[in-house]
């Protein structure tokens, strides 16, 4: 149960031009239940089932706006011709609407023994979500297994794999001719809606831990995966990371343990924004319908079309260390210290070098008097800077 208020905001057509905001209530309901069954069908072989429902129910009054006539900001005149680019104006409307979804999920789990060095684990689901306002719905398949084998007394192999099918539905979107009855340019916007959710994503790692002496375990870890979306920006997209990783650990007895980690991640196509941003170069002259006798007139969709660029934040070259130790200088003390070091690039892009690094330190204090009170205390900093495009916004063509 969740009832309270939070901020609710609407964006106003071009007469205001600006985001209008109000104190929302809400008053929230999920109703969850899940049930399962398990059972050992064989020695060391574990099998089992799981149901859930899940039902989420806003109670609270949707929040509505009044949208203004439509009309040039500076003379308010031309109404007839702004409100002819509108789906709708000087109407009070709901707005910041949640929806009532519900979603039904299926598990089946399975975990054993192979042998007597040879473990395994594994998962298969099926889930339904669904939007009981607009009736759209999301599907998803997904499984997962790990297998964990013992090659000699001190080394271990741990294989990890997942995958993921998931669908939305897609939706027609009939919009209103643009600048119907109007002279010059008419334009239909309708459209498909196709998800960005449609996805089939695979992954894979293999893991091999081993232990040095008594003291030190060092792992190095390899994986791949390929993220293959259906629709956007075209049906061949796919983004493919390499993964790399080595940890060591470390323990002295009880005074002293840590560990020290690099993971590096190398992805080709990381998910863009197509044509997201900068018109091409050179062009001065706005192209603009040939029958359009009037004086020139430039509308956002034509600008729109001149756009080129893909624009993303999401890294091609990502770097990871982080350590972190404990220091027990006496049975009722502990020091811990920690840091990580985060950098991450895309130069691949035309005219764009985005660059994002990250610093954090660390340091906790644990106090044990006796065996019925615990202090703690700690402090953590993060320094970040970043490197990303700007792009200037051109209003009146």
């Amino acid at each position: 149960l969740e009832d309270g208020s939070t901020q609710g905001k609407s964006n106003d057509h071009c007469f205001s031009c600006h985001v209008t905001s109000q104190t929302v209530k809400f008053q929230d309901r999920t109703h969850a239940f899940e049930v399962g069954i398990q059972a050992d069908v064989a020695e060391n072989h574990t099998v089992g089932y799981e149901f859930g429902y899940r039902v989420f129910q806003p109670q609270g009054m949707a929040p509505s706006a009044y949208y203004d006539e439509a009309k040039h900001p500076g003379n308010g005149g031309s109404q007839a011709e702004f409100g002819s680019r509108q789906n709708f104006d000087e109407v009070t409307m709901v707005f910041d609407q949640a929806p009532e979804t519900e979603k039904i999920n299926n598990k089946v789990r399975a975990k054993g023994k192979l042998g007597q060095s040879t473990k395994y684990k594994g998962s298969v689901g099926y889930s339904v979500a669904k939007n009981k306002n607009t009736q759209l719905e999301t599907q998803a398949w997904s499984g997962a297994a790990a297998l964990s084998t013992v090659l000699s007394p001190s080394t271990r192999l741990v294989v990890r794999a997942s995958g993921l099918r998931q669908t939305a539905d897609d939706p027609f979107i009939d919009l209103p001719i643009f600048r119907a009855g109007r002279p010059g340019p008419q334009v239909d916007f309708d459209y498909t809606r196709y998800s960005t959710l449609d996805r089939f994503d695979l992954k894979g790692t293999a893991e091999l831990i081993h232990r040095l002496n008594k003291s030190m375990t060092l792992s190095a870890l390899i994986g791949f995966e390929n993220l293959k979306r259906d629709d956007y920006p075209d049906e061949d997209y796919a983004s493919k990371t390499f993964i790399g990783q080595a940890k060591l650990r470390y323990r002295k007895g009880s005074k002293f343990s840590g560990w020290a980690k690099y993971r590096f991640e190398k992805t080709s196509d990381p998910f863009v924004s197509a044509r997201g941003l900068f018109e091409a170069r050179g062009r001065e002259v706005m192209v603009v319908d040939t029958s359009w006798t009037l004086p020139f007139h430039a509308f956002y969709h034509q600008r729109e079309a001149l756009r080129y660029q893909p624009i993303t934040t999401a890294p091609t070259d990502y770097h990871e260390i982080e350590g972190k130790a404990t220091f027990r200088p006496s049975p009722t003390v502990g020091v811990d210290m920690g840091l990580k070091v985060v950098m991450d690039k895309n130069g691949d892009l035309d005219s764009l070098d985005v660059k994002h690094s990250k610093f954090t330190p660390s340091v906790g204090l644990n106090l044990t008097p006796n065996p019925q009170w615990a202090v703690s205390a700690g402090y953590q900093m993060m320094l970040a800077k970043s490197r990303g495009p700007v792009t200037i916004a051109l209003f009146d063509g």
